[in-house]
């Protein structure tokens, strides 16, 4: 008994275990949602994700969109997601490979594909659809 009283260690892992296991998330909080552009496809895609989210939880989570690097430049947004201080980020995935070797990889593969695509319109089946 006298060890486990003198034991910081012990005390430690008994403090910091349950919180870092625990599956329950506690209602309420904010979520940060980050970009470097502004009115365009990922601005829009974040605004509607906003919207969805509310419809489905209501106000548990108060989610905030900070488009046009408002919070820093992309480097920096990156570093806040690994570090947990924003909560999405919309980057192409080259300003990612400091957090992530993996990505890396996978650039090598996208720039070996030969992109040969092909888009054709048919105003006709449009038509069809309500």
């Amino acid at each position: 008994m006298k060890y486990i009283k003198s034991s910081p260690l012990l005390v430690a892992w008994l403090v910091v275990t349950p919180l870092c296991t625990s599956p329950v998330v506690l209602p309420g909080g904010t979520m940060k949602m980050a970009s470097a552009t502004i009115n365009d496809v990922q601005h829009q895609w974040q605004k509607v994700f906003s919207q969805e989210l509310a419809g489905r939880i209501g106000d548990e989570i108060n989610v905030e969109i900070y488009p046009a690097s408002q919070l820093g430049p992309i480097p920096q947004m990156a570093e806040g997601v690994v570090l947990g201080t924003i909560e999405s980020f919309i980057s192409p995935t080259p300003f990612l490979d400091p957090s992530n070797p993996k990505l890396v990889q996978f650039e090598e593969e996208e720039k070996n594909l030969n992109f040969n695509v092909s888009l054709t319109f048919n105003p006709g089946a449009m038509k069809n659809q309500t």
